[in-house]
């Protein structure tokens, strides 16, 4: 039989290694299904968010902006690790150099989105048709899409397979989402 003080001791030893496990659990974020979880509050966290964003560059807000928007666009697709965070660098290089030729002329973000960086002043229709195009960066949009034949470049603007799809919708993003992205 126990006594009292070996008791205590035991009941002690228990609601240590109890916070303990809490503890190790909440920091090295292993917990179970079971383990208590702490609660988000969303106030602090925008407080917090607003008070570290505000003073930021707009490059910094726009990154953050992107992954709270981009990151899950329309419940479907991460534009921000497909564009940014790609396996294959080819495709980043790709991808990142029509998004970065669009900020640069500051076009693809209006309603006619990323053709307006290929097509500039012609009409859709009539640029595909060769030599019609006047876009500032044609040569991104053909590299990003991967061939230089204006059918495939038309149909790779909306396909995120291609570098051209995955700019084309994070440029979307951008506007839709993020002003503080749109030159």
């Amino acid at each position: 039989m126990r006594s009292t003080k070996q008791t205590r001791k035991v009941g002690i030893l228990s609601a240590t290694r109890a916070c303990l496990s809490v503890i190790m659990c909440l920091s090295l974020a292993q917990c179970t299904k079971d383990a208590p979880k702490a609660q988000p509050n969303p106030d602090a966290q925008a407080k917090v968010e607003t008070k570290t964003l505000a003073g930021a560059p707009a490059k910094d807000r726009c990154r953050v902006c992107r992954e709270k928007h981009c990151s899950n666009y329309q419940g479907v697709f991460n534009l921000v690790e497909a564009c940014f965070d790609n396996a294959d660098a080819a495709f980043v290089k790709e991808c990142t150099a029509a998004v970065a030729c669009a900020q640069k002329n500051k076009c693809g973000y209006k309603t006619l989105g990323a053709s307006e960086c290929f097509c500039g002043t012609a009409e859709i229709g009539a640029c595909l048709q060769p030599g019609v195009a006047s876009g500032p960066c044609q040569e991104e949009w053909y590299a990003a899409a991967r061939s230089k034949a204006l059918n495939d470049l038309s149909i790779r603007f909306s396909d995120v397979t291609f570098p051209a799809g995955v700019a084309t919708f994070l440029l979307e993003c951008d506007r839709l989402n993020c002003p503080e992205c749109v030159p």
